[in-house]
């Protein structure tokens, strides 16, 4: 469930996820690498059940957030708590569709999907369909 915070907007991943897929069931999941996560899932292939509960927490989604020096590792690589910087990048795989976690320039936080299968369709930004009677 999605709520509107003074922040952004807060998600579940899961539940985001599970939305996308509609009646579908979610076959496959790909994470990258995110807090404390063990490291012997980044990158494997996993089952819905195996990467749920993974994916089960909320993130706000905040437009406009811009990291600050605090928020940047030695490396470069972004940390912290809001928005795109507070959840997993990730594919996952239904029969007929690929979904993801997408960041636009304002740094919010989307999930989407895109037909996994070439198909008539109207394309919208962010890869719903106009004519997409699944969800």
């Amino acid at each position: 469930m999605t709520t509107v915070t003074e922040d952004g907007l807060m998600m579940n991943l899961a539940e985001e996820f599970e939305t996308l897929a509609g009646s579908e069931p979610i076959i496959g999941v790909v994470l990258s690498q995110f807090r404390d996560d063990k490291r012997e899932h980044v990158g494997k292939l996993l089952t819905w059940q195996e990467a749920r509960p993974l994916l089960d927490y909320n993130f706000i989604s905040g437009e406009g957030f811009t990291p600050d020096s605090s928020q940047v590792d030695k490396d470069g690589k972004i940390i912290g708590e809001d928005g795109w910087l507070s959840c997993h990048a990730a594919f996952a795989w239904t029969e007929t569709k690929v979904l993801f976690v997408s960041v636009d320039v304002g740094s919010e936080v989307s999930t989407s999907w895109l037909p996994r299968h070439p198909r008539d369709c109207v394309p919208d930004y962010g890869g719903r369909l106009w004519n997409d009677d699944d969800d």
